[in-house]
This record gives C-alpha cells, structure tokens and sequence, in this order.
C-alpha cells in the first residue's frame, strides 16, 4: 500500500505542479521541520466531493482552551478518490518560537478545516476516519496518516439576481446570512435607487429606511440607475409556504427552478383573478382568457391578486 502511495502522489506532484491557485490557509511555518505527511483519500460535505481550488487545512493547537495554528495545507487540483488522494505535509514546532509553536504538537489530535473557495467559507467540525490500519492516528514526527474526511451541515449557496436599469421586480430562494438591507445591497449601492415593498416599506442609500431586513416570503420592487448584479449569499429556507391574502399581493418564487402557475396553483386556480409580473406586462387572468404569462421564474418577483385566501407550496 505504501509503495502504491508514493507512486502514484510521485506522478501528481510532478503533473500538477504547473497549476496554481489563490491561498486561503496558511501555516506557520516556511521550511519543515521532521515533517509528517497526512494523505487524504477522501474529503467530502454532505456527500459531496470538495472541488477544485478548495482547500484542506491541518490545524493544531498548544492547549484545550489556545487558539488553533495552521500546520500544514493543501489546495486541491480535482476532487479527492484514492486514487486521486492528496498529501499534506505537516511541520513539527521546533521549540524555537516562545508564544505560538511553529508546529504540530508530538500525540496531538489532528484538526482538519475545509475552505470552500467558491463560497469563500471555512467549514469546521471535520469528522476524521482511517481507513487503513497501522498507520499514525496523531501528529508524529517522521509519521504518515490516512485519512478520509466528511462534514455534514447546510452550506452556503449564492443566487445572482440581475438589477436592470429602471425597475426590477426580484426574489430569493435562499435566506441570506445576514437579512441587514444595508449589508445585502452594499456591493450595488452606488446604482440603487430604492427597495421597496407592497406595503410601502423602502429602503434608499441615501439613509432612509423602513424595511430593515429582507423577508425571503416577501417580493420586492427595485430601482437602480444601470444594470448590476446583487450576489445573495444564504442558505435554503425549510419552510417554503406562501401564505396569499385576499386582494393584491407581492410573492417571491422559491424554487430554483422556474415553476408554471398551472402546477403551483393545482387545485386553487380558482381562487386566482389575475397574476403579473411585477414590472412587466405579461399576464395571466383567467376571467378573460389571458394566459400570456404562464411561467413564472425564479429570482423575480410576482403580483397576484386573490378572490380569496391561499397557502402555496413551492
């Protein structure tokens, strides 16, 4: 096994060693000192391989209670398989360094950290199994470990939602990590004009603010000075209702997929008088046998008016 190791990670130094990438992780170290080398044939969330340009990092830390200190890292080129597997090579402390060692411990426990570049995220908690007997479970100088990692938890995802000039009609799928107005519409403020909702609650740039916090069960209308991308970066909502009130509402789609109104209003299409979308001129409303809306798309928003009150299920 070992001797298939060193063959095979020979050939991949040697073929990736033209690639390069961004570095988020870095240990405190420059040059090694009695090195031990940890290779990862595995290193997974929620079942999914981690990608390339996302990074393994080894952590440890002097006492229970002391800050964690980056040991060894590795930024990946492709997923990890075994036979894809990656080393990491790790730097004992050397007793040179009076405050934080400039190294693994000797029979310290492993810490493993991921970062999930396209999110720009650490992910912590990395569970640690090894796979194959007879190799070091701890940090040991001159040693070697096997290890295969996996995380499960909810991950961050992004939604891009396009501002055109003039008006906007948007939704998320997604709550956003921080719902601040403020903090989610920074990165398109020098073009927003205003955010506002059905019922009149707005937010401008210029200071005045009433809606506070964006509502992912809530639609929006958006007025910017030229076109701008808003990146949303959050996670998926559990509860994914709408409750519509008799009369006009302002609803988000929260699929991420585009869904008809055919399949959304099963069995309620009754209750409908009109859908439209909320800057635009398509059009839905059955009385009058108007169907030029018929789709409705994710990160837009929609107005609907009702005969009466609904639930809907995305």
């Amino acid at each position: 096994m070992k001797t298939k190791i060193q063959f095979i990670l020979f050939l991949q130094l040697f073929m990736w060693s033209g690639f390069s990438f961004a570095q988020h992780f870095q240990p405190v170290w420059n040059t090694p000192f009695n090195p031990m080398t940890i290779i990862a044939v595995g290193a997974t969330i929620n079942g999914q391989p981690l990608q390339a340009g996302d990074e393994i990092g080894v952590f440890d830390k002097k006492t229970s209670t002391s800050n964690e200190f980056c040991v060894g890292k590795v930024t990946l080129l492709q997923p990890v398989t075994p036979e894809h597997f990656v080393q990491i090579v790790c730097s004992m402390d050397d007793g040179t360094s009076t405050f934080i060692p400039n190294g693994f411990i000797q029979n310290h426990t492993f810490i493993f950290r991921y970062w999930k570049n396209s999110i720009g995220q650490e992910i912590q908690s990395i569970h640690i199994d090894f796979p194959y007997p007879g190799y070091d479970e701890k940090f040991t100088a001159l040693g070697t470990a096997i290890v295969t990692l996996s995380v499960t938890q909810q991950i961050p995802e992004t939604q891009s939602l396009t501002l055109n000039e003039g008006w906007t009609g948007i939704s998320s799928t997604l709550i956003p990590q921080n719902t601040d107005i403020v903090q989610l519409f920074s990165s398109v403020s020098n073009s927003l004009v205003i955010v506002k909702n059905l019922e009149g609650l707005y937010y401008q740039p210029s200071g005045n603010n009433t809606l506070i916090n964006w509502d992912y069960q809530e639609g929006y209308f958006v007025k910017s000075t030229a076109t701008a991308t808003l990146v949303i970066l959050g996670n998926q909502p559990t509860n994914k209702q709408i409750v519509l009130n008799a009369g006009w509402n302002l609803f988000p789609v929260l699929s991420s997929e585009n869904v008809s109104i055919a399949t959304l209003f099963a069995g309620q299409i009754d209750k409908v008088k009109m859908i439209k979308e909320a800057i635009g001129l398509k059009l839905f409303w059955p009385g009058n046998q108007i169907s030029t809306l018929q789709i409705l798309e994710t990160g837009k928003s929609y107005l609907v008016f009702m005969n009466q009150g609904v639930t809907i299920s995305f």
